[in-house]
């Protein structure tokens, strides 16, 4: 997610393949315009939550990114977005990428902070103890819809 350099730009959601989606998610967009600072690109990964089921859902995340600009808004209210933020690339115009990743992390998890950030923007969580990444990994995999899990 590309935030504008500056007034009048645009924010651009990418994705890894280069696509530009911000059109099917009005939700996200409308956020990060109100929410997040200028000159930012952050690295990170949608969700969508199904309301009704109460559970993350892929095939909602699917239907959600194959929707036009004018079906989004409707759907977006069915099903709302998230994003995961995992990396920040570039911060206040300067670009971050040769920074180390725990340190371009600890900057991000400032970011949240400095600006109060909370849904629809979650901090995935970075550690180096191999015991808490494995507990992470035993706990936070059991989660129905996510992708790759069988639930």
């Amino acid at each position: 997610m590309f935030t504008a350099a500056g007034p009048g730009g645009a924010l651009v959601v990418q994705t890894r393949r280069g696509a530009l989606v911000q059109d099917r998610w009005p939700d996200l967009v409308a956020s990060a315009e109100a929410q997040l600072p200028a000159g930012l690109v952050l690295d990170g990964e949608l969700v969508v939550w199904d309301t009704e089921a109460g559970a993350l859902s892929f095939g909602a995340l699917q239907r959600r990114a194959a929707a036009r600009a004018r079906g989004a808004v409707a759907i977006a209210v069915k099903w709302p977005a998230y994003f995961v933020a995992f990396d920040v690339l570039q911060l206040d115009g300067e670009e971050l990428l040769a920074r180390p990743y725990a340190e371009r992390h600890t900057l991000l998890e400032a970011l949240f902070a400095d600006h109060a950030l909370t849904a629809p923007w979650t901090l995935c969580p970075m550690t180096t103890d191999l015991a808490k990444a494995r507990q992470w990994l035993e706990s936070w995999t059991d989660v129905s819809g996510v992708e790759g899990n069988r639930h």
